[in-house]
């Protein structure tokens, strides 16, 4: 997996798997995805919630729109981690629901 440029994931996939003909034939192949913004292992729960949360918080109480913010990935890919967050860093869930008590 890899970071061409800005907002791009690229999966090279290198083996297959169980014997499956189709899995075989993608070996090598390389898949691009887009998405609005890619976060690395590097980045902090509050700069995901700056970018990700608050803008939707922030529509949701003072326009009275609906928001909703989705963790999405493998098992064992942090989503636990970036909703709930620990004591000391709190995740999406707890910065969003301060924020909601701040704004009203």
């Amino acid at each position: 997996i890899g970071v061409p440029r800005k907002n791009v994931i690229s999966i090279t996939k290198e083996a297959a798997t169980g014997g499956n003909q189709w899995l075989s034939s993608q070996k090598g192949s390389e898949h691009e995805h887009y998405f609005d913004c890619v976060y690395g292992p590097e980045s902090s729960q509050a700069e995901v919630y700056e970018w990700s949360g608050r803008p939707l918080v922030t529509a949701a109480i003072t326009e009275g729109r609906n928001a909703t913010i989705l963790v999405y990935g493998a098992t064992g890919a942090g989503k636990t981690h970036t909703m709930f967050g620990t004591d000391g860093d709190l995740g999406l869930v707890h910065r969003a629901l301060g924020e909601v008590f701040k704004i009203i």
